[in-house]
């Protein structure tokens, strides 16, 4: 895939490195416009899309974030070459609305950028507030536009003579025998020395995605077993992945949060999840690991409103820790549409951080699961023991049933079994396993 991306060139001259330039000039507009709180530069890539190349104030973290030319604002001001505004994007049937979500944006003014007389990008201004962004802050920047254009340009000029590299290359014996490789290795040659961040941020996107194709996400169920009959009670839907090289699943969602689709990704996990639903034996619920983030989209409702109410009674929304929650009002809203359904919410590796103690607090779960860190040689460790048992009277306060996870030795089952806990899950227990498999275990 053929891509054009930006900044921070590390030869050490840094003092007329365009893209330097051009973070120095947005930090400016941020300045000069009191209504703008965002501004981001987007290049055109040959794939049909534009990629958030520079980003600075709100949507900083945003570089490498792409949008479809068809379908977004910013596609229409690169079309058009005309300045587009929207003043609510919550209600605006013309932009991104996946990407205005995501990085917050709720008004923008987007300023097409030309270099010899052919757009190739676009210049945005944007608010988190609606109705912030007018016309006469469009006309403050469309100046700067031009200069903007201007350093970008000279990216052209660098791709002219990496080029020209190439087919001195080509011509000494190089291998190269194919149009679309040569423009691919013009690229890495050119983004590579002026832009590892952002080039690297692309590999990474273009790998996540491909964790979308048929096949590379497996899914497996540990069981959660009642400590006093034996016999398991839920499953836990865990994901694997199969790459090679093997990747541990937390660093796939770390990577997938990195380029802005790990809801995406979760979501994912979860359509294939509740298709096996049907497979579990009736008295056995299940537990799905699920972001605040995930919590919030408006996906995760279409998924769970799609079940009929005897099958939301199986299912257990375990909340993770993948990001700070801002609004716990607001996720609070949302979980309690989803419990009246009949749906149960947890909270997953208690113990282990503050964020887990304080979506207790403010989440009053239904379970409460003991991080395997709080777990591992509880019965050796005294700490771990006054911990553990001080959590466990605190769930009994507030009603809530606690899980030990991480179970790994039959000394940690005897103290968990002390504490008064009556669910564990570990490798002790029952490894996780596909669905056929699990159905000869003894707990089942």
């Amino acid at each position: 895939m053929r891509t054009l991306v930006s900044p921070w060139a590390e030869f050490g001259l840094k003092t007329w490195d365009p893209f330097v330039i051009i973070d120095s000039v947005l930090e400016r507009i941020i300045d000069a416009v009191p209504s703008c709180d965002g501004a981001s530069l987007e290049l055109l890539s040959s794939g049909n899309y534009l990629i958030y190349v520079n980003c600075a104030g709100k949507i900083k973290p945003f570089v490498g974030l792409t949008v479809d030319i068809k379908g977004s604002l910013s596609g229409k001001a690169m079309m058009t070459g005309e300045t587009q505004i929207s003043t609510d994007t919550f209600n605006d049937p013309e932009v991104d609305r996946q990407a205005c979500e995501i990085t917050g944006i709720r008004s923008m003014a987007l300023l097409p950028l030309r270099y010899n007389l052919q757009v190739f990008g676009v210049l945005k201004i944007s608010s988190s507030v609606p109705n912030s962004i007018s016309q006469s802050d469009a006309e403050l920047v469309e100046l700067l536009a031009e200069f903007v254009a201007l350093a970008v340009g000279s990216l052209s000029e660098l791709s002219t003579l990496a080029a020209r590299y190439l087919s001195f290359a080509q011509g000494h014996g190089n291998t190269i025998d194919s149009g679309a490789m040569a423009m691919e290795v013009i690229d890495q040659f050119v983004s590579g020395i002026l832009a590892p961040h952002a080039t690297n941020k692309l590999e990474k996107r273009k790998d996540v995605e491909s964790l979308f194709t048929d096949g590379k996400l497996n899914i497996v169920f540990q069981p959660i077993v009642d400590l006093a009959s034996n016999k398991t009670c839920s499953v836990e839907a865990l994901s694997r992945f199969k790459t090679d090289p093997y990747r541990s699943p937390d660093l796939w969602y770390k990577d997938a949060n990195d380029v802005h689709l790990g809801v995406e990704l979760e979501l994912h996990a979860i359509e294939l999840i509740l298709k096996q639903l049907g497979q579990i034996p009736s008295q056995v619920e299940l537990s799905l690991n699920v972001s605040p983030d995930a919590i919030e989209s408006f996906h995760l409702g279409e998924l769970l409103d799609s079940l009929d109410d005897e099958l939301c009674h199986r299912i257990i929304l375990e909340v993770t820790e993948h990001v700070e929650v801002e609004d716990y009002a607001q996720l609070n809203s949302i979980l309690n549409r989803f419990r009246k359904r009949g749906i149960k919410v947890a909270i997953d590796d208690t113990g282990s951080g503050i964020s887990s103690l304080t979506h207790i607090l403010e989440i009053n779960p239904d379970i409460i699961k003991l991080d395997r860190s709080l777990i591992t040689n509880i019965d050796k460790d005294p700490v771990r023991f006054s911990l553990a048992n001080a959590l466990v009277v605190f769930a009994e306060k507030i009603d809530a049933t606690v899980v030990a996870e991480g179970i790994e030795t039959k000394e940690e089952l005897d103290t968990v079994g002390k504490l008064g806990i009556n669910m564990g899950q570990g490798f002790y227990l029952a490894r996780p396993a596909e669905l056929s498999e699990l159905f000869k275990n003894k707990h089942l």
